[in-house]
Formats: C-alpha cells, sequence, structure tokens
C-alpha cells in the first residue's frame, strides 16, 4: 500500500540502529531525521519495514503550572523535539537517569514550539496512555497531527487515514486484532522545580504494536532517516 506522498519522491527512508546521538550523526544531522508522517509511508517501500523502530522528528514535553502563564500543567505533542536540537547532551542526560529540561530562560522557545503544536487534551489521556484508534485515525487531533503531515486539512486527513489503513493491514497480516496503537507519555507531575520536561518521540514496529513513546534516549533504539 502506498501512502500520499509527503517529501520529494526521489526521497527513501533511512535508518540507523544506533542509540538517539549517534543515530543522529549517522544519519547526517538533524536535519535529516524523518517525520513520523514520512516514517510511517516509507516502512511499505522498504523490505521487513513494519519491523523497523526508531525514533522520528517530533517530541513531547510537560509544562509545569506557570511556565507560560498556564493553570495546569501541559502535555505537548510538538513538531520539532527539543532533545534533537542537542542531540548528544539529552542523550548524556538521560544516561544519567534525568530527565532532559529546559528551564525560566527557554520560555520564547517553548511558547514556539506550543504554538506550532498540539496541546493534549487530558480527557483523551488515561493513565499516561493516549490511544489513537486506527478507524477514525483522521477524525482526531492527535491522529492527524502525527501522521497528516503537512499541506492543507484534507491532505492531512487523507494521510492519517491511510497511515491508520496501513497499521490495520500490517496487524492483520501478522495475526493481530489490533483496532488502535498507544502513545506512552511522561507522567504531569515530572515536570517540576519551573523546568520543562522534554523527550523525543519513538515509533515501534508491528512487533512493538507500533506503540509510540517518548522517554529514555540512551538505549539502542534506533532512529528514523531521510536519505
Amino acid at each position: 500500500m502506498v501512502l500520499t506522498q509527503l517529501y520529494n519522491s526521489q526521497e527513501r527512508l533511512a535508518h540507523s540502529n544506533l542509540c538517539f546521538d549517534k543515530g543522529v550523526a549517522e544519519l547526517g544531522g538533524a536535519d535529516n531525521v524523518a517525520s513520523l508522517s514520512f516514517a510511517t509511508e516509507k516502512r511499505a517501500e522498504v523490505e521487513g519495514g513494519a519491523n523497523l523502530y526508531g525514533r522520528v522528528r517530533e517530541g513531547v514535553c510537560v509544562v509545569p503550572v506557570g511556565y507560560v502563564l498556564n493553570q495546569n500543567p501541559l502535555r505537548v505533542l510538538v513538531p520539532l523535539g527539543f532533545p534533537l536540537q542537542n542531540p548528544e547532551t539529552a542523550t548524556q542526560v538521560n544516561r544519567d537517569i534525568k530527565w532532559y529540561t529546559l528551564g525560566e530562560g527557554n520560555v520564547q522557545e517553548v511558547l514556539r514550539a506550543i504554538k506550532a503544536g498540539l496541546i493534549l487534551d487530558e480527557a483523551h489521556v488515561k493513565k499516561n496512555i493516549l490511544e489513537l484508534s486506527l478507524e477514525g485515525l483522521e477524525e482526531m487531533p492527535e491522529g492527524i497531527f502525527l501522521f497528516g503531515g503537512q499541506g492543507t486539512d484534507e491532505q492531512r486527513k487523507a494521510r492519517a487515514k491511510k497511515a491508520g489503513q496501513y497499521f490495520l493491514e500490517r496487524f492483520k497480516e501478522t495475526g493481530k486484532s489490533n483496532k488502535s496503537v498507544k502513545l506512552y507519555l511522561p507522567a504531569l507531575n515530572v515536570a517540576q522545580d519551573g523546568c520543562v520536561v522534554a523527550t523525543q518521540l519513538w515509533s515501534g514496529g508491528v512487533v512493538n504494536d507500533f506503540c509510540l513513546y517518548g522517554g529514555n534516549l540512551s538505549s539502542d533504539d534506533g532512529v528514523f532517516g531521510v536519505s
């Protein structure tokens, strides 16, 4: 199944098996890290692509109360994860079993990311898990943001719908009855002491039920790229 093209038709999916900082370097730098929508689209063109997994361009951040005059803590999906802007430091911080954070001096940067991103509706999150139904993925703001890529509303919805169809077909081929994918999020209370916690989104393969995860960057869990 070929999904609607997001990038130049000549661009292909690249992949590194390394941990985050080394994987980004192997791919040629942050500019060559793929978006989730591109990685999803291009899996179908790669032999065994459904079993690939790795970090993508998007990220998640947790904003504490008052950081941007917000009355409640926020979880935000951002199109460019903060760790990707400083992969070596972010990976080392995670190796030290700490969160990668942004302090008071980064307020304007965080505001720009929030404006470009999507504040999650906490009513949709259960026990730090956002479950995305694959039948109607294009009707969910989170589904459109993650899998719709860039373009008009119609184009983005079409890509999100085809992404949902792709996942359903891969599950069926492997004998799974899954009807959703899950996004595992950092807890709201991790952002403390006036600092924003930032993570980089990871996308699993069919073995991992195509789950999405934002967490530790130190493991050899791969990075998706564009070549």
